[in-house]
């Protein structure tokens, strides 16, 4: 073998070059039809429920998800009675603008109510300890002869609002 050959043999190949993740996902779905099928019919599902969800009143998107058009019928789901009972009360109204920006008949609304369907908004506690308050803890826990709720006592007070 001559230096040249081995020499030649011995350099680096060159790496290929990273396929783009588009290339990736059009190669996979050509292999997999029935992925490409779900992929489909999740955005599908993606744009009927924005279009759905765009008809509610603002204040109530957030407690509404879309289950699905089923023979007419808009079956919707949401975290709380009270909301899904105004939203009721607007049902001809909004099954009429449904049929008319669906371009399908929607004759009736279906809520289910599931308690964890919905965003909730986290609440802030919104209570303080004044310094007054604080002291009085402070002075409860120097009379206290039990360590552990002498300690609660003064985690609790250290809360005091400055």
């Amino acid at each position: 073998m001559q230096v040249s050959n081995i020499v030649f043999m011995l350099r680096r190949q060159p790496k290929h070059k990273a396929l783009s993740d588009s290339l990736i996902i059009d190669r996979t779905l050509r292999r997999n039809q029935e992925l490409g099928r779900l992929i489909q019919e999740a955005e599908q599902r993606g744009s009927l429920e924005q279009r759905v969800l765009a008809l509610i009143p603002e204040k109530f998107r957030d407690a509404f998800r879309l289950i699905g058009i089923e023979q007419g019928t808009l079956q919707l789901q949401c975290h709380s009675a009270a909301i899904a009972t105004r939203l009721r009360m607007q049902q001809q109204q909004l099954t009429r603008q449904l049929s008319q920006r669906l371009q399908q008949p929607i004759h009736s609304l279906k809520i289910a109510i599931r308690p964890t369907a919905g965003k909730r908004k986290q609440t802030q506690n919104t209570l303080s300890l004044s310094q007054e308050n604080a002291q009085a803890l402070l002075q409860e826990a120097g009379q206290t002869e039990d360590k552990a709720l002498r300690a609660i006592l003064q985690r609790l007070a250290s809360h005091a609002k400055d």
